[in-house]
């Protein structure tokens, strides 16, 4: 699955219940990884996806490590 933003395709892997994006975002002017500042602008711009919560890495985590939390 891929998502458009800005113009560029995004790769996009299903984990579990979770879609998240393959590869991080880049700061599309210097092609660096956005800041936290960044990423949270980025992320109220644009509806198609948010940041991830702390719940949502420890759900990762677990898919993971191959503890599936029950659904």
């Amino acid at each position: 699955m891929k998502v458009k933003i800005d113009g560029k395709d995004y790769d996009v892997v299903k984990i579990g219940n979770q879609s998240w994006l393959a590869k991080n975002f880049r700061n599309s002017a210097s092609e660096e990884l956005l800041t936290w500042h960044e990423a949270v602008e980025f992320a109220e711009k644009h509806d198609c996806f948010r940041l991830p919560t702390d719940a949502d890495w420890l759900e990762l985590k677990s898919w993971v490590k191959g503890k599936f939390p029950t659904q």
